[in-house]
């Protein structure tokens, strides 16, 4: 399960908003934002970004994350983590 982790890119973005496909625009997911992946996301989503050449989007604003059953897991563990529950 992901935490809030001080250490991330954008680490105030902690509700998730969705992904990025990096192919269209040319460009390449970035490290940085692989990393904030996998330690909020979990290893499968860090491979399966890497390999597809993904981004994850975070947000700061809840009303703009896009909800589903494990992004609402992770995100109620990150609003614990941060005493915003």
């Amino acid at each position: 399960m992901g935490v809030y982790r001080k250490d991330v890119e954008e680490a105030d973005k902690i509700y998730f908003m969705g992904w990025l496909d990096k192919t269209i625009s040319g460009n390449k997911a970035t490290p940085n934002n692989l990393e904030k992946t996998r330690l909020l996301l979990g290893q499968d989503a860090y491979v399966r970004c890497k390999a597809k050449n993904v981004s994850s989007r975070w947000t700061d604003d809840v009303k703009k994350a896009q909800f589903n059953d494990l992004t609402n897991q992770r995100i109620y563990i990150v609003r614990t983590m941060h005493g915003l529950t």
